[in-house]
């Protein structure tokens, strides 16, 4: 029975790595650590987690301890409760993230200078890249300068880019890291994460591509340059036309 518990223990640490899927910026934990609920993301202190990220999180950790609690009954309707918790699990969690073909949530947010930003305006009268992104995030900055490249190719035929600033700190932050590094894209201030809980971000970065039927058409998460190139064909084919 000892052996059949350590089983169950390895076996809920993989499931921990199923549920949480593609990171963007997440320190992945292992088997030591993952009781100890978000210690550490993107090699920065809790102060500067998202959270959204945060939520996500406590929210597997919370089974992983059940499951850990669990295993010291040593009785086989124990083991049968945890398949049926894990597998519950795995199949509920990929039915609720936001995904293609969805419609866009609407959010209100301001922008660095105060000014209110109504999405319901914008959709369907351009296309729309949402960016969830925040200055810590190492991923995040790699991302920008590709994304400010789309927003100059395509910014004067329809489209534009919305970057959504989820740092805890709001405009504390924002705006004297921007004052350093300035961008050519709007940034919007999701500092309680109004935005990036409608759309049900887990990690950053995170985009979402709104086409004109204010639906989304192209979802990424993390950083990847092939990521960039597939944006920039759906733009192409539908804004050089």
């Amino acid at each position: 029975m000892i052996a059949e518990n350590r089983a169950l223990k390895s076996f809920s640490v993989v499931v921990f790595a199923r549920m949480k899927g593609q990171s963007g910026c997440t320190k992945r934990q292992d088997s030591e650590s993952v009781l100890k609920p978000m210690i550490q993301l993107c090699g920065k202190s809790p102060s500067h987690q998202n959270r959204s990220l945060i939520a996500a999180d406590k929210g597997a950790i919370f089974i992983l301890i059940r499951i850990n609690r669990m295993v010291a009954v040593n009785n086989k309707l124990t083991v049968i409760a945890l398949i049926i918790l894990i597998l519950t699990t795995i199949a509920v969690f990929p039915l609720i993230a936001l995904d293609e073909g969805d419609d866009a949530p609407a959010f209100v947010l301001t922008d660095i200078e105060r000014n209110y930003t109504f999405s319901k305006k914008l959709y369907g009268t351009q296309w729309l890249l949402i960016d969830f992104y925040a200055t810590w995030c190492e991923n995040c900055n790699a991302e920008l300068p590709h994304v400010e490249e789309l927003n100059m190719e395509f910014g004067d035929k329809g489209f534009s880019v919305l970057l959504m600033a989820t740092d805890n700190e709001g405009l504390d932050v924002v705006s004297p890291f921007f004052k350093q590094n300035p961008t050519t894209v709007k940034i919007l201030i999701d500092k309680y994460q109004k935005a990036s809980g409608v759309f049900e971000v887990e990690a950053l970065p995170t985009m979402f591509l709104i086409d004109l039927n204010g639906k989304v058409a192209y979802k990424t998460v993390g950083f990847h340059e092939e990521d960039i190139e597939e944006l920039r064909q759906i733009l192409s084919d539908n804004l050089n036309g």
